[in-house]
């Protein structure tokens, strides 16, 4: 079972009550009006815990059990709210270490066991092998983009898969894999039937002398221009490209022109934001950087309009990107007892393979969330 928090009282406190209880004495509780202070809180919430694997335990069992909590003050003050447990969770390392380690372990456990259903199939996909990037990062049958327009090019397939969350979060995505030289056009394709406003990449061209993707982007003043049988794709910078520092990345905003039979059919503009600082199977130095990064990013955010999010397989990087997006909002907007890491990581690998790829990418979701909700509140 993946953790969740709870809103029944703190074990702590109800031990203390039933020693009170059992001798006797009435229970009195004064409700302060401020907080102690934030470090006070979390050794409070610490106390007595070896790990806090015994706090998820105790803390899950709350909608059978919460009808039987007492009413009032007591209540309210002995509640952990879900970031009080997110700030607890990473203040001891070796504790956190165990849970993230634990919570990581089950989510591939499951992932592993859902592979052999007909829901989880790419049969497309294996169809298309000279299209995909890496023989293994393939998109699900169910909800694998489908290209359309046969005036903008050929072919239905494109490694890229409709992300989708819960919780009335209100994103969609398109994750896929950062383009081949030949399936460029197919990526445009893409961007323009879906009317894409924004494109986030969170990798450089090479990594370590390897290709992670094909650049499909223009440079400077100089077009680019794409040909595949009677299709052309134009492609030019409307402004000149922007390097801004403060969330280490590129800002580009492209013109795309189809042509079919010398004839333009379509044309759009389109911002990119080219990530500079993530390396492959890895995480940021700091995550201040990349929270820069995600709020730049939602300004270009447009209602119903997916955003377009790759990195070179289009799971790890990108995976990590969307769950933290969607988890900041999730909390802020809607507190609830869930562990928005772990049941958002579970729920985008349904949609598409090892979202959130590797361990490292999945521990470092918590302290940045963490950091972009104390953000988000100054």
């Amino acid at each position: 079972m993946l953790t969740f928090f709870s809103k029944k009282e703190h074990p702590l406190k109800l031990q203390e009550k039933e020693k009170l209880e059992k001798s006797g004495e009435k229970m009195e509780v004064e409700v302060n009006e401020q907080e102690k202070g934030e470090h006070e809180e979390e050794d409070k919430v610490l106390e007595d815990m070896e790990t806090f694997e015994e706090i998820a335990r105790e803390l899950c069992k709350d909608n059978e059990d919460k009808k039987e909590v007492e009413e009032g003050a007591v209540q309210k003050e002995r509640q952990l709210k879900p970031i009080e447990f997110l700030k607890a969770l990473v203040k001891d390392n070796d504790s956190f270490q165990e849970y993230a380690l634990e919570q990581f372990k089950e989510i591939n456990e499951q992932e592993e066991e859902r592979q052999e259903l007909e829901e989880y199939q790419c049969l497309r996909a294996l169809e298309e092998r000279s299209l995909n990037r890496y023989y293994n990062i393939l998109p699900f049958d169910k909800n694998r983009v489908e290209l359309q327009d046969t005036r903008l090019g050929q072919g239905d397939y494109i490694n890229a898969s409709y992300i989708v969350p819960s919780y009335d979060i209100p994103r969609v995505y398109i994750a896929a894999q950062g383009p081949l030289r030949n399936t460029i056009i197919d990526f445009w394709r893409t961007v323009v039937e879906q009317n894409v406003p924004l494109i986030v990449c969170l990798t450089p061209e090479t990594e370590k002398e390897l290709e992670k993707c094909a650049r499909y982007w223009p440079v400077g003043e100089k077009e680019m221009t794409i040909r595949e049988g009677e299709v052309m794709v134009k492609l030019s910078n409307k402004e000149r490209e922007e390097n801004y520092r403060e969330a280490d990345c590129m800002i580009r905003k492209i013109s795309v022109s189809f042509f079919y039979q010398k004839k333009i059919v379509k044309q759009v503009s389109v911002v990119q934001l080219q990530f500079l600082g993530w390396p492959d199977h890895g995480v940021p130095h700091k995550p201040n950087k990349l929270i820069a990064f995600i709020k730049l990013a939602r300004t270009y955010y447009e209602d119903e309009k997916p955003i377009l999010v790759h990195c070179s397989a289009g799971c790890g990087r990108t995976g990590t990107f969307c769950v933290l997006d969607c988890s900041e909002y999730f909390i802020r907007n809607q507190p609830c007892p869930h562990d928005p890491i772990a049941c958002l990581t579970d729920e985008f690998r349904k949609q598409r393979t090892t979202m959130v790829q590797t361990q490292s990418q999945f521990n470092f979701c918590y302290g940045a969330l963490l950091q972009f909700l104390d953000e988000v509140e100054q």
